[in-house]
């Protein structure tokens, strides 16, 4: 069963049977007879439960290196799963130090999370990191899977940060376990909230509010907080209360590589899709063949190239050297510069200490249009050697150079007898209500964004109604 492709729901069965072979049935017939198809697939949601400890058992051993926890009450119910396969623990020191930290429902027959951790390769594409299912998503259990199991998977690196929404379990888990580790909320959350609290007009308070959290320094970012003022004052005392050094990216105390979202690990929970619904056994081992695939394509990509930067971040440069042609460049020593750009506007460049007074070369650890203008202006200097080694080729073939090896290289009968003999029940009080669940999560208001691009001078953070920016003349 393909997880990604769309549901078989009864009705097309019924059109179907009726094309294929003359049958009419109703659609509670229809209905029951999916689910006995699935159930001679799959098994029940009882009888999955009792498969977890063998597929973990086995899924551990084919892969070396993985950390794969199962954890049952004192009568066998099932509380937890924590999965880092081998290959993400080792791949992801080629990563930028940021992980994203999600969850989402499931909605099978008896109720549960699952939390996923992930970061981005250096193609910007989602590098998952691990996965954990549980029964509820409570401060006991974020602290379990993220903290204590997490940690011992990938442990700590310099710079390190976490990116998640306000889940108040989490944030608590975080300050009392990872205390070196800075904790940023979603962007994405924050503004939902705003607007279901305060209101207003939708699209300027997205806008402004997207230019407040992005602005790089502490001029544009009070540039938009007065657009905002001007929307709700309200606001301004709100996002104080949270805490501005935990979303704000002209204050946050360390680089972020613009991850200012937990957008990654929502999407890679909603790569999950419909599996949500699956057994919990054929959950996990869609898990683990996904990640399979994954790991096989991209470093096979990622092997094929030959430029120095991924092919994203090769990209990025090549639109910032389009972007800097026309810059008048005033060198002032051997590696400072003065760069004027299209707006008037003078930015001071330091290549020795990789810095811009634009503070985007800083926050990205990437060069910035002003700094791919000063080394255009300088020979033999290259933007490459500006550029952070996560967004290296290289780096990215790293990421994927452990694959995920076959389930079927070890025989389930070399499995201990303590393994095959463990039974494992399904979890107290976690089942399902009666009734059709859910097929896609009802988003909060507010939650979308794309990043604004002005139509009258081009430059991203804002539009045409709020963009002060002189037009050059055109001779």
């Amino acid at each position: 069963m393909d997880a990604s492709r769309k549901p078989y729901p009864p009705k097309a069965i019924m059109v179907d049977l009726n094309r294929e072979f003359g049958v009419d049935i109703n659609y509670k017939k229809a209905w029951r007879g999916k689910e006995k198809a699935l159930t001679s697939l799959t098994g029940t949601d009882f009888e999955s439960y009792q498969k977890l400890p063998l597929l973990c058992y086995m899924i551990d051993k084919t892969n070396p290196d993985s950390l794969i926890s199962l954890d049952t009450d004192a009568e066998g119910n099932f509380t937890y799963l924590f999965m880092s396969l081998g290959a993400s623990r080792k791949g992801w020191a080629a990563c930028r130090p940021v992980i994203s930290v999600d969850g989402a429902h499931l909605k099978a027959k008896y109720k549960g999370t699952v939390l996923s951790a992930c970061a981005l390769d250096a193609n910007r594409q989602i590098f998952p990191i691990a996965f954990g299912l549980c029964g509820r998503e409570n401060k006991e259990t974020w602290s379990w899977f993220f903290f204590t199991k997490l940690k011992e998977a990938i442990g700590e690196r310099e710079d390190m940060c976490f990116v998640s929404d306000r889940n108040e379990g989490l944030i608590s888990a975080a300050k009392e376990n990872f205390p070196n580790v800075n904790h940023g909320h979603c962007v994405q959350h924050l503004l939902g909230n705003i607007i279901s609290k305060y209101g207003g007009k939708k699209d300027r308070v997205t806008c402004f509010f997207n230019g407040v959290a992005r602005a790089p320094t502490e001029q544009m970012w009070q540039y938009y907080m007065k657009l905002l003022d001007a929307e709700d004052p309200r606001i301004r005392h709100y996002s104080a209360e949270i805490g501005e050094r935990k979303w704000a990216r002209w204050r946050i105390e360390r680089r972020r590589y613009s991850i200012v979202t937990s957008n990654n690990a929502e999407t890679l929970n909603s790569i999950v899709g419909i599996a949500r619904e699956y057994p919990i056994a054929m959950l996990v081992e869609f898990l683990r063949t996904k990640m399979q695939s994954w790991f096989q394509a991209r470093g096979e990509l990622a092997n094929s190239q030959q430029s120095k930067l991924s092919p994203a971040a090769e990209l990025v440069l090549v639109n910032l050297l389009s972007d800097s042609a026309g810059m008048i460049v005033r060198p002032c020593t051997a590696f400072t510069f003065e760069v004027i750009d299209k707006s008037c506007r003078a930015y001071a460049v330091d290549l020795a200490k990789r810095k811009c007074s634009c503070r985007e070369f800083q926050l990205e650890d990437f060069v910035c249009v002003h700094a791919v203008a000063a080394i255009r202006n300088r020979p033999g200097l290259s933007c490459y050697d500006y550029i952070s080694t996560y967004y290296n080729t290289s780096s990215w073939q790293e990421t994927y150079k452990y694959g995920v090896p076959p389930l079927s290289s070890y025989s389930p009968y070399d499995a201990p007898d303590g393994i095959r003999s463990w039974v494992v029940k399904p979890p107290i009080s976690d089942k399902r209500v009666a009734g059709r669940p859910k097929k896609k999560r009802i988003p909060s208001r507010g939650e979308f964004v794309k990043r604004q691009k002005c139509g009258r001078c081009k430059e991203q953070g804002h539009n045409q109604k709020t963009c002060n920016n002189p037009i050059p003349r055109h001779h």
